[in-house]
């Protein structure tokens, strides 16, 4: 598969460059080197998670299944509890929603939004409390997930951002049949809405 060779292709020279940070870290270690030295490093161990995260999704079976996405979600909301106390979270639908996917992809990408979602609100002002918001809707054939925050999303989300998880989740998502949005509703509140058929 092509996703499997690029990403191979990929990590050799992720990895040279991690070790060049490390030399030229040992040169001379001034306070500007080993910011702009760690601003690389953090760079090149983000696009590793990207080539880890394609490399398991072309991995992933395509065998469909009944998953309940409110279960899923609120499970993982409440890990981000116990890991981001600093972090208001909360969750706004019914007990069960129904959606029959593979739910691999279905973890993979809400795993992806969310940590979006956390790591920007966890950058809010310090004189405001950070929040996530996930809402689950159902229509005629389809569910509609909003995962809304406060905080920075996107390029301008820290200095070393890709900002390739998104093109991940998007991709994901379609091989699911659904489509995904990302609206900035105000300067600093965004949502990421998924619509998945059921």
């Amino acid at each position: 598969m092509l996703a499997t060779a690029l990403a191979h292709e990929i990590k050799n020279p992720v990895a040279l460059a991690l070790a060049y940070t490390g030399l030229i870290r040992q040169i001379g270690n001034t306070p500007e080197i080993e910011e702009y030295c760690n601003l690389i490093q953090q760079s090149l161990l983000d696009v590793g998670d990207l080539v880890h995260e394609l490399l398991y999704a072309a991995q992933l079976g395509t065998e469909p299944t009944d998953v309940n996405i409110t279960m899923l979600l609120t499970e993982m909301l409440n890990e981000y509890r116990v890991a981001m106390p600093g972090i208001s979270f909360a969750i706004n639908s019914d007990p069960v929603h129904i959606c029959h996917a593979n739910e691999r992809y279905i973890r993979l990408i809400f795993s992806n939004l969310l940590k979006n979602a956390v790591e920007a609100a966890d950058m809010v002002d310090i004189a405001e409390i950070g929040w996530v918001l996930v809402s689950v809707t159902r229509f005629e054939d389809a569910l509609q997930v909003s995962i809304c925050n406060n905080g920075v999303l996107g390029e301008h989300k820290k200095p070393h951002s890709s900002g390739m998880g998104l093109g991940i989740c998007e991709w994901l998502i379609k091989q699911l049949g659904g489509e995904l949005n990302v609206q900035n509703n105000t300067p600093d509140v965004y949502t990421a809405e998924i619509i998945l058929p059921v």
